[in-house]
């Protein structure tokens, strides 16, 4: 009946919440700070897994307790049960790598776990979109279109729960068995964001930079705020399965919990798809794709790149940052596209350069070039002139130096981050 059906797109509603939640409590369990917040975390995480496998269960077979029968129409059970959705499986392998994961000790998970970056593929692509698909069949299922419309303002929350990521952990508690809504008083929340914010970011920050053969990197990030605020700017760099390596500077609008949201999701798209052996081009393509079909708010400005050890050649592409400065050549690498999430079936044009003994190649995002004293921007020559004079530098003392040259030109009131990645070629 309908009061049935509705209970069902309310279920299935949830699940899709608790996908989210599960993935980001298990990103938490591998940055957490300490004993104690691991503890808290796990216990969370255990939580929802076990509710997502509830409300799973009842789904299919009925639950007394959630009020389901466990009798699908033959269209629903076909998403559950038939190529090419296959959700009920679907479900199964996703609470079973998180099972895993909610029972691994903290000292041997990693962000760059298997089963971890299984569970943040998942949440962010197929099985977000398997969930979407079954409660848009139940809602056709339904007449109940005034509730329906209030549970698809909860599942939009959920989302935007989500974007602006762990205020779920802290604003609200786990949603009890009967998948009744809770109201939590929001006491103590901007600082309780900011916490969590903070412990995020260590997540979307490499621990140490790599040593490549040959090869220097180092990087260099200002904030404009006194108050640390979390930015958008991220960088992140890994070794590829054929030895390659990926280099990304990154940039989403904003600060604060939901910016560090979307800079994970952002982060982890771009390494899964990096590791399939997609070129820089076909990476962002793919992202773009993806983050458009979750209908995110915000846009990512990414300069990605891979650099080839054997041949020192780099080829990258350019989705809205400012344009990298090539020492050598005494010249701006002028290519760039639209910020991936911004229109459909985008194309991102790419640029190799074959690096040689000493050449330096500086990527970097807005906020140096766009750091002002009145309507006067730092600009590009600002930074031609300022790298012209101080060539000669350790690569780090030249980072450090650029982004001091641009907060003292905006007389120490930089409207936005600053975030500088510099590669050099040392043999």
């Amino acid at each position: 009946n309908a009061e049935t059906t509705a209970r069902e797109v309310n279920v299935s509603g949830n699940q899709r919440m608790l996908s989210q939640r599960i993935t980001m409590f298990s990103l938490l369990l591998a940055i957490g700070d300490s004993d104690e917040e691991v503890k808290e975390v796990r216990a969370d995480l255990k939580e929802d897994i076990d509710l997502m496998e509830e409300q799973h269960n009842g789904l299919m077979n009925g639950s007394t307790s959630l009020k389901l029968p466990g009798e699908l129409s033959p269209e629903v059970q076909e998403l559950f049960l038939d190529p090419p959705v296959l959700l009920d499986k679907q479900v199964g392998n996703f609470i079973s790598k998180a099972r895993i994961i909610s029972n691994t000790p903290a000292s041997k998970l990693t962000i760059d776990n298997s089963d971890l970056r299984f569970i943040v593929t998942a949440a962010s692509g197929r099985l977000l979109d398997s969930l979407d698909e079954v409660v848009t069949k139940l809602e056709a299922e339904s007449n109940f279109l005034h509730n329906l419309q209030t549970v698809l303002q909860s599942i939009t929350l959920g989302l935007i729960l989500l974007a602006i990521l762990l205020d779920i952990l802290v604003i609200f508690r786990p949603m009890v068995r009967r998948i009744r809504e809770e109201r939590v008083e929001l006491v103590g929340a901007y600082e309780s964001e900011r916490r969590i914010a903070s412990i995020l970011q260590k997540s979307l920050v490499p621990q140490e930079i790599p040593k490549i053969k040959g090869l220097e990197i180092d990087f260099y990030y200002q904030s404009a705020t006194k108050e640390a605020e979390v930015g958008g700017d991220f960088y992140d760099f890994f070794k590829l399965p054929d030895g390659r390596w990926g280099i990304v500077v990154g940039d989403i609008a904003g600060k604060g919990i939901g910016v560090a949201a979307e800079t994970a999701r952002v982060k982890y798209l771009l390494r899964d798809r990096a590791y399939t052996g997609l070129s820089p081009d076909q990476v962002l393509s793919s992202i773009n794709e993806a983050l458009l079909k979750q209908e995110t708010e915000r846009f990512t400005t990414l300069t990605y790149g891979i650099y080839d050890v054997k041949t020192s050649v780099f080829r990258f592409t350019n989705a809205g940052n400012p344009y990298p400065y090539f020492v050598r050549d005494d010249c701006f690498l002028t290519i760039t596209s639209l910020p991936v999430s911004v229109i459909e079936k985008q194309t991102y044009p790419f640029k190799e350069i074959k690096f040689r003994k000493n050449d330096t190649l500086i990527m970097y995002t807005d906020g140096l070039v766009e750091a002002r004293v009145n309507a006067n921007l730092f600009g590009e020559e600002r930074v031609r002139n300022y790298v012209r004079k101080n060539a000669h530098l350790g690569l780090k003392e030249l980072l450090i130096g650029l982004a001091d040259d641009a907060r003292t030109f905006s007389g120490d009131n930089l409207v936005d981050d600053i975030l500088l990645l510099g590669i050099r070629k040392t043999k």
